[in-house]
């Protein structure tokens, strides 16, 4: 190994260096891109994308185990499959699926394919164990032979098994004969079958024919075989549609991470201001960032790209500096200070190297302090013993004058880029034993290395030859062998078969290192075929590698169809021009919803830990993420928080002579399930045993006080006492307008008096505490933007489920005319679903308990159908026996379970079906309310008896008094639940959900009136609010029609700046008339092209020539017509 001298002698020599030394240079071209890929504008919708993605990919992973599963018989479409999961580029989801399935493969058969008579089959399953590593025998392929020992003529008949052998010769070693002959037989043939359009009826076999022959799918990048592999799947008939989504969604979603770090090294390289400081240098960051994603595209690589990235930016500058610049004085003093790895050889070196020596220092130390973290310095240590070494090849390059042939060294600069795309590898596979390795130059990493050093050679040397620089290898061999340019190639392809061969041989197991780790060599070998295939496409970037980036970094792939017919399309030039001004606001809100949640997360963690006169402030948070209907997102934060809260207080709060705060303190751990005592409370009467008259001009504190006694049990008096008391008072607040210009504070204390928060929907509780919230000086502005956000994205996701419900509803109703049979036939169908897919789970036992259940509710209707028909008035007993069942509460409490997570088991069942309090009260209260609303109307159409009519009759009383009953009966029924929710409880906590929002749907539906069979104005109203009207936050309000909302809004604000109004209206005018004049000389151009020529595609092309001319003429000005030419092409 050359050294370089380290003496001080070096740097001393060179204190100053000479300005005008004539230096060997060449003016490479500025990149093509310009700043394209500097902006990155990162769409809002991606969550949807990801979500989907995700769903895509259980399902194609249940198909590969299910797969893996199957007969023998059926392993061909298990080969078939992971070909096209390979060949799409998602692959990277399901290594370890498709390990298992090829290892099961190959211990079921070993060299002996079950349908070796099949080319296609054979050949698949060989190229698919080989790619994987196992060393199936090509020996196989002996059977398409004669006894000549030539190939089969017969065989070129088969085109597809003509194309899959060929594939399948790319995976063959040294030695393997009979591979080198399939090769040349089925090249010829098939180069035959394009020659004479054999197959010209199938235009895309013959496409993959051409690209097969131009690049085996061996050396083809995976993420441009992606590209060009998902059209042709898509065309066949056995496709799997799930796979295909993915396989665009997966592309568009690495496509959009791609850009984003494309853009983040753009504005480093940027940063460095290289293209003004070191001019002779090439500008090539997106060419490179190409390169990097032919090493690694998967998005768990993204630090390795970004480390990887910049260092090779930094040897390309090393490369262009010693070929292209640097003297060989200054380029002994920068190799030495290389060696010496320290700022103080800055000073030492000529101002243009400073630059790159201190960036070096720079991204080294970086990567450096990164890997100290995760305890993998060593891998720095390597990668810099290999930088110096680099560095002093790169000089005896630039002093040789003689011709030699030293491929190892040439290729120096691969080893280094290899062993980078190790270092900030995160899986545990990467140890230093790898970076061992990595050292001694596997034969791996050598072929891998020497196929891009002839490649690059070959692409390049005619450049090279023009601006003086070192000779190449073909000049080297040339020169020393005496042989002609055109014999050197021919050597030098037959060279690169060879160390194909060799990747091949090396990758076969047993292997050295993991399988994974094999990855960087082989897709550094195969992004040579693209760099310099027909050309150096680095330096100079041809049609084909614009077309690859332009693919992999601009278009998205579509992922639906639009039709091409013009009698479709829409006169909407008025709602296109109205969707132009809006665009901005209409993206998927996923991803701000995740960071303000995290940052309420935080606030609630933050606040836990405050001092206990803070306390009160903390409670007020939860009590506002509740209402606003987010705390399902915070569960385990509330639940620590109240736990914190009811451990150091118990039942003594802390702020206990303010009666709005000991309220709320004790509504909400009472709802957290604390049995906190309700004796507190006796501190706010007087010696008579009375409620203080001077609570009532304490407004707030009577509100939440009001709030809190719902939250009761049986034999609580001091809470009942309270509860007449507050609600006396705050009747008689809004009767006399004692809140005067409070409205929202009058506004509450009505619909609380409606009806109290325990018994509240969350989701309209949502709804109706947003705006009362907002107006609220102490609001968290993060939570409310939060709480509207999530209130729409449910919403959405409510819809599309009703739209689904809807559609299946309809289906079943045209499928049968009796009327019973669709019913039947749909609930087996619905229990035969719900039961395959619980006993993947091992949860089958779910389904027999509601099953059982519906059985039970069958029996219970029979009963009541039965007293319909006999006119019989049951006893009161008789009639809750039966219709506690028939509510169907209870079995609509089970099925909530069914899907449930792992708090739900069997003893949840168990626990339901034997109708424990909680149950009997939600479903009490149903009854009775139900009854209550829909009694006369039940009379009228002969129902069976109501309860309201049980107890008319077996008691004697009048309907007025049976109310007055049932009201108290209702009222205990919740003290019930709200005791059997204090802990401890005889299920999780979770599971008390269903059972009481079942009895707070009672009070919507049944309040007033029977508004499930006769819909309301409020229920309505209702019903659109959660389903069909979203909320308007001010984010995604139009920044125009805000503008229309709040001008009159702020003209009445005491505080008003009129000049700033006054600003408003004219500026609103003015943009007004513009937008105007711009819809109406754009309907003008439209009607006038309408009317020019009658014919229906003359109108498209002359349109579209006029755009680009008028396109044309103003970027000829600024002299930019370079950028019509690309979207014209």
């Amino acid at each position: 190994m050359s050294s370089v001298s380290s003496s001080p002698s070096a740097f001393s020599r060179n204190k100053s260096f000479k300005q005008d030394v004539i230096r060997n240079t060449m003016k490479f071209s500025p990149s093509i891109w310009g700043d394209q890929f500097l902006i990155f504008n990162e769409r809002k919708d991606l969550a949807c994308e990801e979500q989907r993605a995700k769903e895509l990919k259980e399902k194609v992973r249940k198909e590969l185990v299910i797969k893996g599963s199957i007969e023998p018989t059926q392993h061909m479409k298990l080969l078939e499959l992971i070909d096209a999961v390979q060949r799409l580029g998602v692959a990277y989801h399901f290594e370890d699926e498709i390990e298992e399935c090829l290892k099961h493969i190959y211990v079921t058969y070993g060299d002996k394919w079950i349908n070796e008579n099949n080319l296609v089959s054979t050949s698949l399953q060989f190229r698919l164990l080989r790619q994987q590593g196992f060393n199936v025998s090509s020996v196989i392929f002996y059977k398409y032979k004669n006894q000549n020992g030539n190939f089969l003529e017969s065989l070129r008949d088969d085109i597809h098994g003509m194309l899959s052998l060929y594939e399948a010769t790319y995976m063959r070693v040294e030695g393997e004969e009979i591979l080198d002959e399939a090769l040349e037989f089925t090249k010829y043939h098939l180069g035959n079958i394009l020659e004479k359009h054999i197959c010209s009826n199938d235009a895309s076999l013959e496409s993959q024919i051409y690209q097969a022959l131009q690049q085996p799918l061996r050396k083809r990048l995976p993420r441009l075989e992606a590209l060009r592999y998902i059209p042709i799947y898509e065309q066949q008939d056995s496709r799997n549609d799930d796979l295909l989504t993915l396989a665009k969604l997966d592309f568009n979603l690495l496509q959009e991470l791609h850009r984003k770090e494309l853009s983040q090294i753009s504005k480093w390289w940027n940063n460095l201001d290289v293209l003004n400081k070191l001019p002779y240098t090439r500008d090539r960051i997106v060419e490179g960032y190409f390169w990097i994603l032919a090493v690694y595209f998967e998005p768990q690589h993204s630090e390795s790209r970004f480390f990887l990235m910049k260092m090779c930016n930094l040897m390309i500058l090393f490369d262009d500096t010693y070929d292209n610049y640097g003297t060989y004085e200054e380029l002994q003093i920068f190799t030495e200070a290389i060696q010496k790895w320290s700022i103080s050889c800055l000073d030492m070196l000529p101002e243009y190297m400073k630059l790159i020596y201190q960036e070096i220092l720079d991204v080294y130390k970086e990567a450096e302090d990164l890997l100290e973290k995760k305890g993998n310095t060593y891998r720095i240590s390597y990668t810099k013993e290999l930088v110096k070494e680099y560095t002093r090849s790169l000089l005896i390059e630039a002093k040789w004058n003689t011709c030699r042939f030293p491929l190892y060294l040439l290729a120096n600069g691969y080893y280094l880029v290899i062993m980078l795309s190790y270092v900030h590898r995160d899986d545990l596979v990467v140890t230093e034993d790898t970076f061992k390795w990595l050292s001694n130059y596997p034969p791996i990493v050598k072929a891998s290395c020497f196929i891009f050093r002839l490649m690059n050679d070959m692409a390049k040397r005619k450049d090279e030859r023009e601006r003086n620089h070192m000779a190449s290898s073909v000049e080297c061999y040339m020169k020393q062998y005496r042989v002609s340019e055109e014999h050197t190639h021919e050597l030098f392809s037959k060279l690169l078969e060879d160390n194909w061969k060799v990747i091949n041989k090396e990758s076969l197991r047993p292997i050295d290192i993991p399988r994974s780790l094999l990855m960087p060599p082989i897709n550094f070998a195969r992004v040579s075929e693209i760099l310099y295939t027909g050309g150096d496409n680095y330096t100079h970037a041809g049609k084909e590698m614009i077309d690859y980036i332009k693919s992999l970094l601009v278009n998205p792939i579509s992922t639906f169809d639009v039709s091409n017919k013009l009698p479709y399309v829409r006169d909407g030039i008025l709602d296109a021009y109205f969707w132009i001004l809006v665009r901005k606001d209409q993206a998927c809100e996923e991803q701000q919803i995740k960071e303000l949640k995290e940052k309420v997360r935080k606030e609630l963690v933050i606040a836990r830990s405050i001092e206990p006169t803070q306390h009160m402030k903390l409670l007020q948070l939860i009590d506002s993420i509740q209402r606003l209907g987010v705390a399902y997102h915070f569960e385990d934060e509330i639940e620590e928080c109240l736990k914190h809260i009811y451990a150091m207080y118990g039942d003594q709060w802390i702020n206990d002579d303010n009666l709005q705060s000991t309220s709320l303190w004790f509504r909400l751990l009472r709802q957290q399930g604390f049995n906190v005592s309700s004796g507190i409370f006796n501190k706010y009467k007087n010696e008579n045993g009375n409620f203080l008259e001077s609570l009532s001009v304490d407004i707030h504190g009577m509100l939440s006080l009001y709030e809190a006694t719902h939250m009761r049990v049986q034999g609580e008096d001091v809470l009942d006492e309270a509860l007449e008391f507050t609600k006396y008072h705050l009747r008689n607040i809004i009767e006399k307008s004692i809140c005067g210009n409070d409205v929202s504070l009058e506004t509450q204390i009505h619909q609380a008096l409606q009806q109290p928060l325990r018994q509240r929907l969350p989701r309209l509780e949502t709804l109706r505490y947003i705006p009362i919230y907002q107006q609220q000086d102490s609001r968290n502005d993060d939570l409310l933007t939060l709480a509207k956000l999530d209130f729409n994205l449910l919403q959405e996701l409510h819809r599309k489920e009703l739209s689904q419900i809807s559609k299946w509803s309809i289906s079943c109703l045209d499928m049968l005319p009796e009327y019973m049979k669709p019913i039947y036939q749909e609930l087996l169908d619905v229990h035969k679903e719900a039961e395959d897919f619980l006993e993947k789970t091992g949860k089958a036992y779910r389904s027999y308990y509601t099953k059982e259940m519906v059985k039970e509710y069958t029996r219970n209707l029979l009963i009541e159908a039965k007293w319909a028909n006999e006119r019989y008035i049951p006893t009161v007993e008789e009639h809750m026996s039966v219709t506690l069942v028939t509510c169907a509460y209870a079995m609509i409490i089970a099925k909530c379970y069914v899907h449930g997570d792992d708090s739900v088991t069997e003893d949840t069942f168990k626990w339901v079906s034997t109708y424990p309090p909680i149950v009997k009260a939600s479903c009490l209260i149903l009854r009775l309310m139900d009854d209550m609303a829909t009694h006369k109307e039940e009379q009228e159409r002969n129902h069976v008896a109501s309860s309201v009519e049980c107890y008319m009759k077996q008691y004697g009383l009048s309907e007025e008094q049976t109310h007055e009953l049932f009201t108290k009966l209702v009222e205990d029924s919740w003290k019930v639940i709200n005791q059997e929710s204090l802990r401890p409880t005889e299920v999780p906590r979770s599971l008390l959900m269903p059972p009481i929002n079942l009895a707070r749907v009672c009070d919507v539906l049944y309040a007033r009136g029977d508004d499930y069979n006769h819909a309301g104005i409020e229920m309505i109203t209702h019903i659109k609010s959660l389903l069909v009207n979203p909320l308007s936050p001010l984010r995604k309000r139009l920044p125009r029609l805000e503008a229309l909302r709040y001008i009159p809004i702020y003209q009445q604000q005491d505080s008003r700046n009129d000049d700033l109004l006054t600003l408003a209206k004219l500026d609103f005018n003015l943009l007004q008339e513009l937008h105007r004049k711009e819809l109406s000389q754009i309907s003008k151009w439209s009607i006038s092209c309408l009317d020019m020529l009658p014919e229906y595609m003359k109108l498209i092309y002359q349109e579209l020539l006029d755009v680009y001319k008028e396109a044309e003429d103003l970027l000829a000005k600024k002299g930019n017509t370079y950028r019509i030419s690309y979207i014209k092409e």
